[in-house]
């Protein structure tokens, strides 16, 4: 029968792990074999790993219609679940939605892992150890991800064909390294597991993500705009948010009405009630690069939303971008209570020198603190929102750090992480405005016409986002 040929072709495929030739051959045979050769077929959908399907969510589908239709008898509840079933659980929690519900499961799969010596095939730990990190991604836990991700690359040393889950776990492991502020970590899982040409499935836009970061932090913004604009968007796949975070940093300049335009488009099928933990805090801060870029204050600070947590480190860069808008707005005691909130808290490399850079002021061991983690981990455009005499007390006491990595250009000013004040007669006129003053009435008090006055009012709603008297009130009270 030719149905025979086909499943040889798609077994052998399989068998090999040669997955995008199998998904090909799917993609061919299942017309033919889907209503004849359920079992079969079947069968070779299980041998397909969780994460290749992650990026073919389709083949998810029909991995779940044809169990359905199948008759084989379903395993025995009484049956104590092993790892392979557990961490399946694990997988369609996370898919579903519902990450954190599979946080019992991870440690139930943590103890069953220490208390036995389950024999397993090549790359079965590798891809074990991969979904878990995802799961723990999803909830914000990026430091427990990025060490079963380092994990998971390493144990496909000893796996045939590993190159697939090397990328995919290698290129995951340096963007969340990278995330964190951790240089010499991130460029590791680079040149270790991201070094080859093939980067199927996701793994390059990981690494490229990565990559462009690291070369924003040390001022390099022409590199990162190349490696940015080098990715396939149609390769971003679950790094969507990510890709639209790294792309506010380092193309907010130049393309903010663009981007707010294509992120608008993604989050159609995507509201954020519906958001993991991690993509909700991405979008969150590239939402307020974006209103920043583009001048729009209010709607800047109503993107990071109202939100307490300090669980995840996205919690504390947008805890942080809150202090620095306080200290922007005069608000010194708000920025400083919620600075002290943060320095609690155990804080990525990249997360602390925010912290200390968007506050009020700052001290000698202060400004000495700054410059150790900028030297030691390359994340010098952090050191350009300064005040200009902090900005050259800094790049004085670089000079006595021996640096991972020197800047690529000057230390100069930025407005990136915050949108413009309004000028002192903006503010003059904002503040009559908002009291009810009429136009006629501001225009006599500051000596100017009243056609002065309309203009610098339109000025002021565009910088604040607002469009009445009442909600220039609210903007700044």
């Amino acid at each position: 029968m030719p149905e025979g040929r086909y499943l040889a072709a798609l077994l052998s495929a399989a068998e090999a792990q040669e997955w995008s030739r199998t998904l090909e051959l799917l993609e061919e045979y299942w017309p033919r074999l889907v209503h004849v050769r359920q079992a079969e077929l079947l069968g070779i959908l299980e041998l397909i790993p969780e994460s290749v399907l992650d990026e073919r969510p389709r083949w998810i589908r029909a991995r779940d219609f044809v169990r359905s239709r199948s008759t084989t008898a379903p395993p025995d509840d009484d049956d104590l679940p092993g790892l392979p079933a557990l961490t399946s659980r694990i997988v369609e929690l996370r898919r579903a939605g519902r990450a954190a519900e599979a946080l019992p499961l991870l440690a139930q799969c943590r103890s069953l892992e220490n208390a036995t010596s389950q024999v397993e095939a090549a790359g079965e730990r590798s891809e074990r150890l991969y979904q878990w990190a995802r799961a723990l991604e999803d909830l914000g836990e990026t430091s427990d991800a990025l060490d079963l991700y380092e994990a998971a690359a390493l144990a496909t040393e000893s796996a045939p064909s590993a190159g697939r889950m090397r990328s995919l776990a290698g290129g995951a492991a340096a963007l969340l390294a990278a995330l964190h502020g951790e240089r010499a970590r991130a460029q590791r899982s680079l040149d270790e597991f991201c070094g080859g040409e093939e980067e199927p499935l996701g793994g390059g836009a990981s690494a490229a993500l990565a990559r462009a970061l690291l070369r924003f932090d040390v001022l390099d913004r022409e590199g990162a705009r190349r490696l940015v604009a080098g990715i396939d968007p149609t390769t971003v796949r679950h790094r969507w948010a990510h890709y639209f975070h790294v792309r506010a940093i380092v193309e907010w300049e130049q393309r903010s009405r663009v981007l707010e335009a294509e992120l608008d488009t993604q989050l159609k099928s995507r509201p954020l009630s519906t958001l993991s933990v991690i993509d909700n805090g991405s979008v969150r801060i590239t939402r307020y690069l974006l209103h920043a870029a583009d001048t729009r204050p209010r709607r800047a600070v109503d993107a990071l939303g109202s939100s307490t947590s300090m669980s995840t480190i996205l919690d504390h860069f947008i805890t942080a971008l809150r202090a620095f808008v306080h200290t922007r707005e005069g608000r010194t005691a708000d920025a400083r209570h919620l600075l002290a909130r943060l320095r609690t808290a155990r804080l990525a490399p990249r997360a602390e020198l925010l912290a200390l850079v968007v506050g009020p002021d700052r001290s000698p061991d202060d400004l000495e603190r700054i410059a150790a983690l900028a030297a030691e981990h390359g994340l010098y455009w952090l050191l350009t929102a300064l005040p200009e005499h902090d900005r050259s007390t800094v790049s004085a006491l670089l000079t006595q750090h021996e640096p991972l990595i020197a800047p690529q250009s000057p230390l100069e000013p930025t407005p990136a992480l915050s949108p413009p004040l309004l000028t002192p007669r903006e503010q003059d006129v904002a503040q009559r405005a908002a009291l009810g003053e009429s136009t006629a009435d501001i225009a006599s008090a500051l000596h100017v016409s009243p056609n002065t006055v309309k203009t610098q009012l339109r000025s002021v709603y565009r910088k604040l986002g607002v469009s009445t008297r009442d909600e220039l009130f609210a903007a700044l009270h």
